[in-house]
């Protein structure tokens, strides 16, 4: 499959790609554009979570070290974790992670994830702080990879 594989830029792209018939599948897709083309498309385009192993990038929220405005900031940390804000996260496309969040009406969870393919075939992936070296050496192969 290899060969016929092609790395992108953005799910964005995947899915004009897909749904433009260029493309037959994609892969880490994520969530906030694939949604609303899936149910765009009639039909046509579905999601599957793979029930072997699914890798889910959680999304970062973080306070500037020189904000101006901290207190705001801590506040609006506040808002997007709690339960009306994990609402909205999932109003806006996204997928919320809380389990007071029930996945209906469009909304998307986490929970909707694990129930698909189990616990223990979730693989979340962390943050790290990594060497700069290594961060050089991954993006010039994925450029390399992008023809740039």
């Amino acid at each position: 499959m290899l060969p016929l594989a092609r790395p992108e830029t953005s799910s964005g792209t995947q899915m004009e790609k897909i749904i433009a018939g260029e493309y037959v599948a994609g892969f880490f897709v994520s969530a906030a554009p694939a949604y609303p083309v899936v149910e765009k498309s009639g039909g046509l385009l579905a999601i599957s979570f793979l029930d072997d192993g699914t890798v889910a990038l959680p999304r970062g929220i973080g306070i500037a070290a020189k904000a101006p405005h901290p207190a705001t900031s801590k506040l609006f940390v506040d808002f997007i974790l709690s339960q009306e804000g994990q609402r909205a996260v999932a109003e806006g496309g996204l997928t919320s992670y809380r389990d007071d969040v029930p996945a209906a009406d469009g909304l998307h969870t986490y929970q909707e994830l694990v129930t698909a393919v189990g616990e223990s075939n979730v693989i979340l992936a962390a943050y790290e702080k990594l060497p700069d070296a290594e961060v050089k050496t991954f993006t010039d192969k994925w450029n390399g990879l992008l023809g740039r």
